[in-house]
């Protein structure tokens, strides 16, 4: 076999190993973990989350329309540096996918991913 063509098959060899475990890696992230609907919003540097199930839109609107401060329903907990919140605007709706809710108010959530919902 020639150089070149070993290379080539070296090559096309370490591409399909990545492939392999970048699709694993993508499972086994999400699994076992749970997600929430809930809107994004920031707010003097922090970042937290309005479930859109516990408090209808008619009332988040509300809240926005008359310049009052947001309670939020769920807060990270840890680093949020982690996750690319830049491209994320105030008020998108977002997927939240999470490990755990630790018990207090808000709730502070364990955070895998954040994904924008269209």
């Amino acid at each position: 076999m020639s150089f070149v063509k070993r290379i080539l098959l070296t090559t096309i060899c370490l591409y399909g190993l990545w492939v392999i475990g970048d699709i694993s890696n993508s499972i086994t992230k999400y699994n076992g973990a749970g997600f929430i609907d809930a809107i994004l919003i920031k707010e003097k540097g922090m970042i937290y989350f309005i479930d859109e199930e516990k408090r209808p839109t008619v009332q988040i609107n509300e809240e926005a329309s008359s310049n009052t401060t947001y309670q939020p329903d769920y807060i990270p907990n840890g680093p949020t540096f982690l996750l690319d919140y830049h491209s994320f605007d105030s008020g998108d709706q977002v997927r939240i996918w999470y490990t755990s809710i630790l018990e207090s108010y808000p709730g502070r959530i364990n955070i895998v991913d954040v994904e924008k919902i269209d």
